[in-house]
């Protein structure tokens, strides 16, 4: 995930990060994120 974060414009402009002011979030950061989502819909 933090590869097509870095890779990927659409990706990036869908979590709203700007590459030029940003830092992208690692994989722990994602990976924490994926798991507050999953909870928060169920799925998890």
């Amino acid at each position: 995930m933090e590869e097509a974060l870095i890779e990927v414009p659409i990706m990036r402009w869908f979590v709203g990060i700007d590459m030029l002011s940003d830092r992208t979030p690692d994989e722990t950061t994602i990976l924490e994120l994926r798991h507050l989502l999953e909870k928060a819909i169920g799925d998890g």
